[in-house]
């Protein structure tokens, strides 16, 4: 989001989709990988050369932001940006999070047992010579443990 624009960067896999759900917004649409169309890393030099940009830290990776200061070198200085900004401005109408249970994803659908998954990530970790990992993705953590939330509508 900038002073004068609001761009969504997509792949094909939701063109539909958010050409659907930005009908009537302010919200350009940056169809990824089409001709024609800048990627993020060089969209952002391109506009905001010799400018400042802001990161929040809890939602773009420090990979990402390491690329792009890599990427852009002195041409956009990246500052981190707290708390996030959007959320400071939802409230007083900002809906509550759906709050419902995890619930164990049974085995004729997750295909392999948690005890399985578990012996084979100790292993590994074994043949990495670590003693331990530390895991935060929720995608990562619901497959290892054939774990399932409902609080979001239509999540494979």
């Amino acid at each position: 989001v900038t002073a004068n624009q609001a761009l969504l960067w997509t792949d094909s896999r939701y063109f539909l989709q958010a050409e659907k759900q930005l009908k009537g917004t302010e919200w350009i649409l940056m169809r990824q990988f089409q001709p024609g169309v800048l990627d993020i890393k060089d969209w952002i030099p391109k506009h905001f050369a010799g400018k400042v940009v802001g990161v929040d830290p809890v939602l773009v990776s420090a990979e990402a932001v390491e690329e792009w200061r890599s990427k852009w070198a002195s041409k956009v200085e990246l500052r981190e940006v707290r708390p996030n900004l959007v959320d400071a401005i939802w409230f007083p109408v900002r809906p509550e999070d759906p709050c419902k249970p995890v619930v164990p994803h049974p085995l004729e659908h997750a295909g392999e047992a948690v005890k399985s998954k578990l012996d084979r990530l100790r292993k590994a970790l074994q043949e990495e010579g670590a003693e331990a990992i530390i895991l935060s993705a929720l995608d990562q953590i619901a497959w290892l443990f054939n774990l399932r939330g409902s609080d979001i509508e239509c999540n494979p």
